[in-house]
């Protein structure tokens, strides 16, 4: 069976572009049975990445993330864990499954968000009490510290999904979600003259409201009475519209310091405050919480939240946002008060494209477009 693993090993290892290592790679069979095979070292694991680096494995992370924690499960399954460079934080995790060698030889096989091989790295290992070292052969090595858990803030665990049914409209691309009361209300694609409203108990789609102005995009609501809007034909402004599409207000952010491209709006009902993320122009992505109340609009804050937010909302004292930064499909909270990343979810769905996220009272939705099915769906959530 040894002999198998070892044959095996190889196998997965032609694929492996020549990394130098060959001293690791002493695969064989040792066929007197007075001498039996030692059990390979076994580096099962929680290790946190504590000094030194290895340019392959951080070769296969995207841009604008660090390596913190390797998991290695005994089932030959785990995960790295990446933190986001950027400000505001968050984490980037992949899943991988991995085997070692007889010879202290470790291969990863980093997977994708799609579930399909990303990467497969070889390495020198050796457990020295409570670390885990890793080498590449090239004079290259990391040390990794024994860990009980990943730190809560650079863990992604799957997010729970306590209802799925599909929609037979299609969402804009940058539409929000937002809560009118009775429904959920999202821009349609085609036209984008139509506000699509979905009952959040059924499923069903109600009758939809006319915006008529085309390319204005639903992203909020206030007071469960008016929607806040962006266009595109003027992104670093947002407008407040009734039902009917008259605008009531309007929040400039060219009159700011720094004014952003609008790309997600949340509302805080209970504390009356409008928060606005987008691109700043001369730097990072910002975070603007902003009363609106007030006229002219007062800039209360600016954070720096390097993000690229889909779609944003206010649920359960934070923001909540859908995030694609760095290639991916998560979900994350915000704490309103830092403007930084407190926690990050993993999509449900690999297969799915999040579009949107919204509340209605104590309840968390999310819409999502299926590129292989060729559907939209609703996803009722518990974070």
């Amino acid at each position: 069976m040894r002999c198998n693993t070892a044959a095996h090993a190889l196998h997965l290892l032609r694929w492996i572009p020549a990394l130098g290592v060959a001293s690791w790679l002493g695969f064989g069979c040792n066929d007197d049975s007075s001498n039996p095979t030692p059990e390979a070292p076994d580096p099962a694991g929680t290790w946190e990445h504590v000094y030194g680096d290895l340019p392959l494995l951080d070769a296969s992370l995207p841009t604008g993330v660090s390596l913190r924690y390797l998991v290695l499960d005994a089932d030959q399954t785990g995960s790295v864990h990446a933190q986001m460079l950027g400000t505001g934080g968050g984490a980037w995790c992949q899943d991988l499954i991995y085997f070692s060698t007889l010879d202290a030889g470790i291969v990863l096989q980093i997977y994708n968000d799609a579930g399909h091989v990303q990467h497969k790295l070889l390495f020198g290992f050796a457990v020295e009490g409570d670390s885990l070292r890793l080498g590449d052969g090239r004079g290259h090595n990391a040390v990794f510290a024994a860990r009980e858990a990943v730190a809560a803030e650079l863990d992604c665990p799957p997010i729970p999904v306590l209802r799925r049914v599909e929609l037979p409209s299609y969402p804009a691309l940058g539409t929000g979600l937002a809560f009118d009361g009775s429904a959920l209300v999202f821009t349609r694609e085609d036209p984008e003259t139509l506000l699509d409203r979905v009952d959040p108990d059924t499923g069903t789609l109600l009758t939809p409201l006319t915006m008529p102005f085309p390319f204005t995009l639903v992203q909020a609501i206030e007071q469960e009475s008016t929607f806040w809007t962006v266009c595109r034909c003027s992104p670093a402004v947002a407008l407040r519209r009734d039902a009917d599409g008259n605008e009531l207000d309007q929040v400039d952010t060219a009159l700011f310091p720094q004014p952003i491209n609008i790309r997600a709006i949340a509302h805080d009902d209970e504390n009356n405050v409008l928060w606005l993320h987008g691109l700043d122009a001369s730097g990072p992505s910002r975070l603007l919480r902003v009363d609106s109340d007030a006229d002219p609009n007062v800039l209360v804050r600016s954070t720096s939240l390097d993000l690229y937010l889909e779609a944003m909302t206010w649920y359960g004292g934070a923001l909540w946002a859908v995030d694609s930064t760095a290639g991916r499909q998560a979900l994350v909270e915000i704490d309103p008060e830092f403007g930084n990343v407190v926690r990050t979810f993993r999509s449900p769905d690999s297969d799915l494209a999040l579009r949107a996220i919204g509340a209605a009272g104590h309840r968390l939705f999310l819409l999502a477009r299926d590129p292989v099915a060729d559907n939209v769906v609703l996803l009722e959530i518990a974070p």
